[in-house]
């Protein structure tokens, strides 16, 4: 993780906060489970603790009867009576199972949420390759040198070039705030229709008359774009609201803000570039190139920013940076994982808990029902049916759970899109609801059923009639 996020951990330590936790936690969690049993054994008399615990179910029963409600209870072992055989333990084995599944299914819709964020990241404006210069460069030497890299690489479609200024708020009280990057782009440039959150573009397309089409600004005044960082650096205004821009520390304009996009992470705003050559006073002169290629083949991008880049430092413009749409799209996926995999692994330990907490209560169900076991094994039922009883009624218990788990999801889901969406986007994530996911959760709660289920399945089996009957 910290390669990724790009930074080194200088050392390495247990924090005494942790072990105390820990401690607190190992000491209070075991006290607290056995508080109720604790208390009801200090409640007893005596004459309780002393009488025998006998199992009235059958008495009264003629041997008859006995025979025919034993032969029954084969039949009906499965029942809830029997898988239910104490609730309080059946609650908590499902809740830690139900839990385990609902986070799993939600996590893999938060996933597919965050995949259709990235495209918004990505796709805010569909170009391909972006290279940055370290100082603003005349905009025909730019585009020339582009030119003929294009010649090159035919899967390069257009490029445009973009200013680029340092802008800040000054508000009413003569504050200026947060600083920001302006970029003035050309009536080429569209930004996506999903990528907006409110307001319009700079631009609108129009039928000229002629069977082909012009654009034009959408406003009489200078319209501001800005994108989810921006507004929150410009103390959030609305749209159709006049601001007061100074630019690279000299200039003061005057704008309307006209529209507000999704995206986070960099704060960007934009003009019209006519309008940004009048606003900065630096005209015919830019600090991005923005590469539109056909197709969407990472490697062509990677090909084709290396070209650019290569091309203008032989030129003599010194290139900042150069990215692309598919390591954009790499970098966004990898801080996501990250948040994935951490859901994933509470997911996992949940459901480790489950399936310990149903190996447990299973342990605990065959080793209550000793004498009926004892009874089934003198009546003829050989291990494999007493095997096959036991794994059915942790399937069934399994199952339940699997069931409860996906209606769970729907909700967590939500709830993890909206936080998620809110903390990382500024608005929640579009809902999805993984089917195969929960499919798969099913299949996966059956196998931690039976392997819970096993060891249980195995004792009950291997029981004999005299020590099964010779439980009290």
């Amino acid at each position: 993780m910290a390669g990724q996020l790009n930074y080194d951990i200088p050392s390495f330590g247990l924090p005494w906060q942790t072990v105390a936790v820990q401690l607190v936690g190992a000491l209070l969690i075991p006290a607290l489970a056995a508080l109720g049993p604790v208390r009801s054994a200090a409640n007893l008399t005596i004459l309780e603790a002393f009488t025998p615990v006998r199992d009235t179910r059958y008495e009264g029963r003629e041997a008859g009867a006995v025979d025919s409600y034993l032969v029954s209870r084969i039949s009906h072992l499965l029942a809830w009576r029997n898988v239910a055989r104490r609730k309080v333990r059946l609650a908590l084995t499902l809740a830690a199972l139900s839990l385990a599944g609902a986070m799993f299914i939600a996590t893999f819709g938060l996933k597919l949420g965050l995949d259709e964020a990235i495209e918004i990241l990505v796709g805010e404006f569909p170009s391909d390759v972006v290279i940055d210069f370290a100082a603003p460069e005349l905009v025909q030497r730019i585009e020339r040198e582009a030119a003929a890299v294009a010649a090159g690489i035919p899967a390069i479609e257009r490029v445009e070039a973009w200013g680029v200024a340092d802008a800040r708020r000054v508000y009413p009280d003569g504050r200026v705030g947060s600083s920001f990057t302006l970029f003035g782009v050309p009536p080429t440039t569209q930004i996506a229709g999903f990528a907006q959150r409110e307001g319009q573009w700079l631009y609108e397309t129009t039928d000229d008359g002629r069977g082909g089409f012009e654009t034009r600004p959408n406003t009489d005044v200078i319209p501001l774009y800005i994108n989810y960082e921006a507004e929150k650096l410009t103390e959030g205004p609305a749209v159709g609201d006049g601001l007061t821009l100074k630019l690279n520390g000299l200039r003061e304009q005057p704008v309307e803000l006209v529209g507000i996009s999704l995206r986070p992470f960099n704060a960007n705003a934009y003009l019209p570039y006519a309008a940004f050559e009048r606003a900065t006073g630096v005209r015919g002169r830019a600090g991005r190139l923005v590469v539109y290629m056909a197709g969407d083949d990472p490697a062509a991008q990677t090909a084709a920013a290396a070209a650019l880049a290569d091309r203008y430092e032989a030129a003599s413009m010194t290139v900042l940076r150069a990215e692309t749409a598919g390591s954009f799209r790499e970098s966004y996926a990898a801080q996501f994982n990250n948040l994935v995999v951490l859901l994933m692994a509470l997911a996992a330990l949940t459901a480790l808990v489950g399936g310990l907490g149903l190996a447990n209560t299973m342990a605990l169900n065959v080793l209550e029902r000793s004498r009926e076991i004892g009874i089934l094994r003198s009546m003829g039922a050989g291990r494999p049916l007493l095997r096959r009883l036991v794994l059915a009624e942790g399937l069934a218990i399994a199952v339940a759970s699997g069931l409860i788990g996906i209606a769970l999801s729907l909700p967590l889901t939500a709830i993890l899109d909206r936080v998620m969406g809110g903390t990382l986007l500024g608005s929640p994530l579009s809902f999805a609801f993984a089917p195969w996911a929960a499919v798969g959760w099913m299949a996966l709660v059956v196998v931690i059923g039976l392997v819970s289920c096993w060891v249980p399945a195995e004792s009950a089996a291997r029981m004999t009639v005299r020590a099964a009957l010779a439980y009290e």
